[in-house]
Parts: C-alpha cells; sequence; structure tokens
C-alpha cells in the first residue's frame, strides 16, 4: 500500500496516516517523540506525529537512502545509503539548512549514529570500516 501511519499500540487501531504512496523503506523517532524521519527511494521525510504533517523533505541522495538518525536536540538527522559512499547531515529546524556532506568512504554505508550529544557521527560501511566525523564542520575524525 506504501501507507505509513501511527498506530495505538494497546488496539490496534490506526489513528492517523503520515505518508501515502510513497515506498518509505526505514523509519526513526525523534527524541521527543514528536516528529519521525522517514526515509527511502532517493529521498527523507520529517512528519509531524500529531497531525502528519510534512515538515521537512531532503532528496539529495543519489540512489536509495538506507539508514536514518535524528540528533538529540530534534534539530538535524543524518542519512545515508547503501548506494553512496557519503552520508549528510541536514537541518529539520529550519528546514534543509546547515548540509553537510560526509565522505567518501571506501564502501557502501551500513548503519550511522550520532554521538557526543550530536557532536558527532559515525558511519560503518560495508567492509567493515568505521569512521567518526565532526558535525560543525564535516571533517574526518578517525577511522
Amino acid at each position: 500500500d506504501h501507507l505509513c501511519a501511527v498506530w495505538d499500540v494497546a488496539s490496534g487501531a490506526m489513528l492517523r496516516v503520515l505518508i501515502k504512496e510513497w515506498p518509505a523503506e526505514g523509519v526513526e523517532v525523534f527524541p521527543a517523540g514528536d516528529r519521525v524521519l522517514l526515509w527511502g527511494a532517493g529521498q527523507a521525510l520529517v512528519t509531524d506525529v500529531a497531525t502528519g504533517a510534512l515538515l521537512c523533505s531532503f532528496d539529495r541522495h543519489r540512489g536509495r537512502i538506507d539508514v536514518g538518525r535524528a540528533f538529540p536536540d530534534g534539530r538535524r538527522v543524518v542519512t545515508g545509503g547503501h548506494s553512496t559512499l557519503a552520508a549528510y547531515v541536514w537541518g529539520v529546524s529550519p528546514c534543509g539548512e546547515d548540509t553537510l556532506h560526509l565522505g567518501p568512504l571506501l564502501s557502501p554505508i551500513r548503519d550511522v549514529a550520532v554521538l557526543r550529544g550530536g557532536a558527532a557521527v559515525a558511519l560503518s560501511d560495508e567492509l567493515g570500516s568505521v569512521t567518526m566525523w565532526d558535525t560543525a564542520t564535516g571533517a574526518f575524525l578517525w577511522m
């Protein structure tokens, strides 16, 4: 159905639809629980949990997005894709502000983690390498 919705855990009832007819491949709930990051098909979206309203979209990835994480403060997210050798840190409040390109990596991204309260991002790749990047400057920190 390509439907992403909020469900009541106790009753199993659908409370609201967040996105219709969009092939979401992953979801991350923001730390405050008020927004959801959805990704897939080369685009990432941020929606409001209470209303389902689209708050922000990001489409700079070339290829599929496979992973995303929200920062602890809820102002930024990081997204990465298996088909790309880089990740992006981008603002959601306001939308698209302060975009950072992290990479290139040696192989496609498998997972991301937000570290140090959002001051750094760790990226793991298909070869098993882990790299850390500064989220203020985009600078490579270590491998």
